[in-house]
C-alpha cells in the first residue's frame, strides 16, 4: 500500500499536463516555434521540480525556505508568462547551487 501512495505522489505531476494542454495551447499545436519550445523547456522543469517539491528530496533533505521556494517556483513554472518563468527558473538554481556546495564540501572517499 505505501508503494502505490509512493507512485502517486511521483505521478502527480503527469495529471497536471492535462491542464497545461488547456491553458498553454503552445504544447504542440501547429509549427515549433521559439515560444514553444519555451514552453516545453518551463513544463519539463516545472514537472522535475514538482516532483522534487513532493518528494523534499534533491541531492539532500530539503529545509523549510527550499520547500517554500520550490513551491514558489512550480507555481510560476506553471503560469504561461516570460516573467514568471525567469522567477520560475531562478528559485531551483538557488536551491541546486546550495545543494552543490554542500555537496561539493563532503570528504570524498578515496579507494
Amino acid at each position: 500500500m505505501k508503494t502505490g501512495w509512493r507512485s502517486v505522489w511521483l505521478g502527480k505531476p503527469i495529471y497536471i499536463v492535462s491542464f497545461l494542454m488547456v491553458y498553454t495551447p503552445l504544447l504542440g499545436l501547429g509549427s515549433i516555434t521559439v515560444s514553444t519550445v519555451y514552453t516545453w523547456i518551463t513544463c519539463g522543469l516545472a514537472m522535475v521540480v514538482s516532483a522534487t517539491l513532493l518528494e523534499r528530496y534533491w541531492y539532500n533533505v530539503l529545509n523549510w525556505w527550499e520547500i517554500i521556494a520550490l513551491l514558489v517556483a512550480a507555481v510560476f513554472l506553471f503560469i504561461p508568462s516570460f516573467i514568471t518563468g525567469i522567477i520560475g527558473v531562478l528559485f531551483p538554481l538557488i536551491v541546486v547551487a546550495r545543494h552543490y556546495k554542500s555537496f561539493a564540501r563532503q570528504p570524498q572517499v578515496s579507494i
